[in-house]
Formats: C-alpha cells, structure tokens, sequence
C-alpha cells in the first residue's frame, strides 16, 4: 500500500468512526482512536524524510540569458546614420552640390588657367571692338589670364560669383605649384556653366593657338567663357599671402578625401587610393562631441554624407574645410586596419543619459518575472 492508499484508507476509518460516534448510544474505543493515530504518525514521519524536490531555476536562467543577450545586441548593432562636426586640413576634396548655389564669391587672381572653351567673349580693348572667339576642335580652347606688374596703374584679376546647378560634382586641390589650385566641375549634360572674370589694368592674355597678347583695360570689363563639354576643369593662382574662400554654407552631400594615383608600367596599370587628410578632428555630435583626431593621409570614408560647408577656404596650399552633417557607414583607416567610428546603440543610449531608464526598466522586469514565477511556484 503507498502513501496515497493509506491516507485514503485513514479518511475512510476516520469517516467511518464519525458516522459511529453520532448514532445514539455507540461509543469509539480507545483502540481505534489509538490505531488511526499511530497511521497518522506513520504518514507525517514518512513525508518529513523524503527528499525535497529540486528547485527549478531554468526561468532564472532564461531571464539571465535575454537580459545578456540584449547587451550584446545593443554593443554589436550600430546606428544607421550620425551627426558628425568636421575640422580637416585637405590637399584635395571633392563633392557634389545638393542644390543650385553660388559656390564662390568674388576671388582675386593673380593668374587663371581654363581648358576645353567652346566660346571666348572677349570685351573691348584699344582699338580692338568686343570679340567672340567659337573653337571648331571638339578639344576647345585654352585660355591663360594673368596680372602684369604696372607702375602706372594696379591690375586686377578676379573671378566673379559662380553659380552652379543641382548635382554639380566639385572637386578643389593643391597643384605642385605655389599658391595654385586646380578647381573641376562637372555638371549633367542639360545644364550649362558659364565662367566669368573682370579684368581691370595690363593682362597677359594667352590662348591656343594664338600669340600671346597684353592688353591694358582702363576700367572693369568682363570677359566670359563657356566649356565645350559637360566638364569644365581650371587653375587658380593666388596673389603672395592672400587667404581666400568659397560662398560658406554650401549644401553639399557625397564628400571624398582621396584621390587616384596611377603608374603605368611595362606591361601593367597600377592603381591606389591616397588620402587628402592632413591633418584634422572629428567630433561625434551624438556622443557628446566626442573628438578622434586624424593623423596625416590617415583614411576617412563615408558611406553617405549630407550637410554643409561652413568654411572652404584656400591658403598655404591646403584645402581647410568645416563641414556639418549627417553621414553613414563612418569610418578611418585602410582595408585591414579600418576602424568602424559608427556609434553602437550602447553609446548612443548612454550619451542620452537613457541607458540609466534601459538598466532600471531591464532589472524591474527581471524582478518582476521573477516574483510571479515564485508565486505561482508557491501556489502549486
């Protein structure tokens, strides 16, 4: 007989003896009291000595392991998109204007230098009238202004406000010559770019195929040029000691610091990408303005990048630029030794002083989960 046959066995005996003990004149004995509670004894003693069942602490477990592994999901995913401040010194940038801006104000020359001119309007000089010059060559020409030094009178080069289309690709770099810069646009085939200088005093006026002329303008006058392609690529020199910058606040998007070397050898092509960077901070908005300083020609992509230029400005052969924006997929270095710079949602939480409301709401559940468990195991 086992435990539960017995217990029913002492409640039948039990049942029993009340039905006896409530009929008129029937008595219990001392013996079948006794015999029922020595059963009873049997019963409780048993029970005390058996082994108490394991607890089951799989629950706890599970609520370990989740509360682990949204941890790690939190360090190893990293935000899509970032707010990002950049202070960099370039040799070249490139970039693609978001929408139609004047990307430069006045900028004084010293000496300018323009390839590929399907048209040349050239003002009145002397005895000369105004005059269009039109290339037959789909190549165009090409065309070299310059300042002459004139006791008698200052000469002025200066190229006037550019405006240029949406989508119009832009890149800026230092050539190997002092104060020189080369500056390509390319826009889409619809569009159209004029050039446009005033001149004012003695200028060297060279264009292909031509002799070289000086002509002496007493006053200001225009001279415009328009490309023969869809490109337009020109030089800008500088005047000794002049600091001179873009139209800030340019709305910019796709920005690159690198440029293409190629060696060609006996048999083969040989290709690498150098950095532009020479020097510069990035500040990580998102982070609390989080600095990571770039060393020279060190490696700096983005995925994507829009914003603006706050300044691009053109001294010491370098491009400086301060740009404002949101990028992805952030990064620095080459190939094997890139460093991802995307915030993970572990950073991102606490620079928002919310990974704090993360921790207490993940431990409340915790505890929470767990009080019910150890009620329901006590309702059992």
């Amino acid at each position: 007989m086992n435990t539960q046959q017995l217990r029913k066995h002492i409640q039948e005996e039990a049942r029993k003896l009340s039905e006896q003990a409530i009929l008129p004149g029937a008595t219990v004995s001392e013996r079948q009291m006794a015999k029922l509670e020595h059963l009873s004894r049997l019963i409780a003693i048993y029970e005390q000595n058996q082994p108490k069942p394991g607890r089951v602490r799989w629950p706890v477990i599970i609520i370990l392991l989740l509360t682990l592994l949204g941890v790690s999901v939190l360090l190893s995913f990293r935000i899509a998109s970032t707010e990002i401040e950049a202070d960099l010194t370039l040799s070249e940038l490139q970039f693609t204007v978001a929408k139609p801006t004047v990307l430069t104000d006045a900028l004084v020359l010293s000496t300018l230098g323009v390839s590929a001119l399907k048209d040349i309007q050239l003002p009145r000089v002397q005895t000369l009238s105004a005059r269009t010059l039109q290339a037959d060559e789909e190549r165009g020409f090409a065309l070299r202004l310059a300042t002459v030094r004139d006791e008698t009178q200052e000469s002025t080069l200066t190229l006037t406000a550019l405006l240029v289309p949406a989508n119009t690709l832009v890149k800026i770099g230092a050539t190997d010559l002092p104060n020189q810069y080369r500056v390509f646009l390319g826009v889409q085939e619809n569009a159209e770019l004029t050039l446009q200088v005033s001149v004012k005093g003695t200028i060297e006026v060279a264009i292909s195929g031509m002799p070289v002329e000086r002509y002496t303008y007493t006053f200001p006058q225009a001279i415009q040029m328009k490309p023969a392609t869809s490109q337009l690529s020109f030089d800008i020199t500088l005047p000794e000691g002049v600091q001179t910058a873009f139209s800030p606040y340019l709305p910019v998007r796709n920005l690159a610091f690198v440029k293409i070397d190629q060696f060609m050898g006996t048999s083969d092509t040989y290709i690498r990408r150098i950095s532009t960077v020479l020097s510069g901070v990035l500040y990580l908005i998102e982070l609390n303005n989080k600095e990571h300083q770039l060393l020279t020609r060190e490696g700096l992509e983005f995925g994507e990048s829009e914003g603006v230029i706050r300044l691009l400005q053109l001294a010491q052969d370098q491009v400086k630029l301060q740009f404002h924006g949101n990028v992805q997929d952030l990064s620095t270095g080459w190939e094997a030794s890139r460093r991802d710079l995307m915030p993970n949602y572990l950073e991102w939480l606490s620079a928002r002083h919310t990974i704090a409301v993360w921790w207490s709401s993940t431990l409340s559940a915790f505890f929470l989960l767990l009080g019910v468990w150890r009620w329901w195991r006590k309702a059992e």
